[in-house]
């Protein structure tokens, strides 16, 4: 599962943004004197507090915004930049599944959500959320990838590491695990030939 971990490594630091180091303020202390704030000024300083990496009171901020009617398309991605920055894996769940309860069309936040599982080890839940993914958008080469990828590392599931590999190479020929796809379905076809071979002698 090495190769599998360093794509999920990747996906996550391209997500995150890099928001600094997480202030140690205790949660709740930046609020109390702000709760006549508009969701809008909630919005604006939790954004100022991440950018100066005082993450636990940006996401306190934000939480409130959003909470307070404030757009949950323009804080839930920086809430999750901010819990992804810094490893809160579980936390980040916490924001993402409600609204992907609420907005099932979210692909792309689908695909997020099943990396995440996958870092967690919850292999059979990132499965469901990638097996969604390539239904609701199959022209979305990664999915694929990473579909073959568990099969390959986790199920050891050759054939439908094959179909996988074999559709990521249809959306993607040049894509950036072309090369890895490409020999692995090689290696599958001169196994199968030695064996065949070796049944006719």
């Amino acid at each position: 599962m090495v190769r599998l971990r360093l794509f999920i490594l990747l996906w996550l630091m391209l997500t995150a943004c890099s928001a600094g180091r997480a202030s140690t303020q205790r949660p709740g202390a930046a609020l109390k004197y702000n709760q006549r704030l508009s969701s809008e000024e909630l919005f604006a300083r939790g954004v100022a507090l991440a950018k100066h990496g005082q993450l636990i009171r940006a996401e306190q901020y934000l939480h409130l915004a959003a909470e307070s009617g404030y757009p949950e398309e323009r804080t839930l991605p920086i809430l999750l930049s901010i819990c992804l920055s810094s490893s809160r894996l579980r936390t980040a769940l916490r924001y993402a599944e409600p609204y992907l309860i609420r907005h099932p069309e979210s692909w792309r936040l689908r695909f997020l959500v099943a990396t995440i599982y996958l870092a967690l080890e919850q292999t059979l839940r990132a499965v469901e959320q990638l097996t969604r993914v390539a239904y609701d958008n199959p022209s979305h080469a990664p999915t694929y990838y990473l579909l073959a990828v568990i099969n390959r590392d986790a199920f050891e599931n050759s054939i439908l590491v094959g179909r996988y590999f074999a559709t990521y190479l249809d959306l993607a020929p040049d894509g950036e695990h072309a090369s890895e796809a490409r020999a692995w379905l090689r290696e599958q076809r001169a196994d199968l030939g030695r064996t065949n071979r070796g049944k006719l002698r």
